[in-house]
């Protein structure tokens, strides 16, 4: 079981600390719910019933530096996603980014990032929905890489590139 104090990435509201377990009485029924509070934000609350499983399989543990290291390692070789349909691609982004899977949300960035390059070249952009899906994925990660790394927001693409750049150096 989750403890207060400890902190977890909660849906794609980014990182969050637990402030406290507590119950409450819905309905004439006690309920326990962790509270956690972003670290964005820490003003806004959400109520995640410890009861249950799905809302609590949301709350995913952040990574430990070496797994970030590993997975920045990784980004060179994903694989771009493909997609048959406009349809497919808008779920598959919602699923990519509510699962919360880094190396899938990689590869959605990755993809996007390589199409927004191609339609650049063109003199066009992403569509609406690919770009709030990059933005969304971009946040979700750099927001757990700022965390883990104790860096500002701005600073975390940048780390990425520096540690990709000396991994190709080292190999």
């Amino acid at each position: 079981m989750l403890q207060v104090n400890d902190t977890v990435l909660y849906k794609n509201h980014g990182v969050c600390t637990i402030s406290e377990i507590t119950e409450k009485n819905f309905y004439g029924t006690n309920i326990e719910y962790y509270v956690l509070r972003p670290r964005q934000n820490s003003e806004t609350a959400f109520y995640v019933p410890t009861g249950n499983p799905d809302l609590v399989a949301q709350m995913r543990r952040i990574y430990s530096a070496k797994e970030m290291y590993e997975l920045i390692r990784t980004i060179p070789s994903a694989e771009l996603l493909s997609f048959d349909e406009e349809d497919d691609q808008k779920e598959a982004c919602k699923d990519i980014l509510k699962s919360g899977d880094r190396e899938k949300i990689i590869q959605l960035m990755k993809t996007l990032y390589t199409r927004e390059q191609k339609l650049k070249e063109k003199g066009k952009k992403l569509r609406q929905f690919e770009e709030h899906a990059l933005k969304e994925a971009e946040s979700l990660l750099y927001e757990e890489l700022s965390y883990v790394f104790s860096l500002k927001k701005e600073q975390v693409l940048p780390f990425i590139t520096e540690q990709i750049q000396l991994n190709e150096k080292a190999e």
